[in-house]
Formats: C-alpha cells, sequence, structure tokens
C-alpha cells in the first residue's frame, strides 16, 4: 500500500509539473474604440490572460472571450507597469501592443 501511494504522489507532482504555472493576467482600460488586429475593440475594462505563447483578451462586463491574433514577444527588461501601445491611423486608433508590467512580455496584435 505504501508503495501505491509513493506511485501516486510520484504521478501527481509530474502532472503538476507539466502544466503551466505562470499563466497570468493583466488589465487595462479602453476609454474610446481602438482596433486591434481585424477585431474592432468597445470601451471598457479588459484582461489579457497570458499562457506561455499564447494570450487572450476578454472583456470584464460581460467575461466574453475575444478572439484577437495575438503573439507573445520577450522583451530585454521588466516593464513596470502595464501600459498599452496605439497609433493614429487612417480612419481609427490601433492598438499595436500591450506591455505586461513586472514581466519581460509585450503581447503584439497581427492582422
Amino acid at each position: 500500500m505504501n508503495k501505491l501511494k509513493t506511485l501516486f504522489f510520484a504521478a501527481a507532482l509530474t502532472i503538476a509539473s507539466l502544466t503551466p504555472i505562470y499563466a497570468k493576467s493583466y488589465d487595462f482600460s479602453l476609454s474610446a474604440p481602438v482596433t486591434a488586429g481585424t477585431v474592432t475593440l468597445e470601451p471598457g475594462r479588459y484582461t489579457v490572460k497570458v499562457d506561455g505563447t499564447s494570450a487572450k483578451l476578454i472583456l470584464a462586463k460581460n467575461n466574453k472571450a475575444i478572439e484577437v491574433p495575438l503573439k507573445v514577444a520577450e522583451g530585454t527588461t521588466k516593464f513596470r507597469t502595464t501600459a498599452i501601445n496605439t497609433k493614429r491611423g487612417a480612419a481609427a486608433t490601433e492598438l499595436t501592443s500591450i506591455d505586461l508590467g513586472g514581466s519581460k512580455m509585450r503581447v503584439e496584435f497581427t492582422k
């Protein structure tokens, strides 16, 4: 019986080490509509959930995940705060990336 407990504990430890323990979320707000890749984001509070090399946006008011083409890039230094980076386009403001505070990661929007 003791051998079975040891085997079970070892299996549980192995499975736990395979799951991503660094999945994090970062909050930001938009005060005006912006385009992110091919999607227009309405004003409101959002959460970016990053899990390894993938990420997704979640609108806080209805907890709805928004499918936006994202790429996680590694910076050279840690970002102090979570900050959005935009550029003014001909038709609308475009959300180009989000610096994720407390990490070296940046989420970039692709078309």
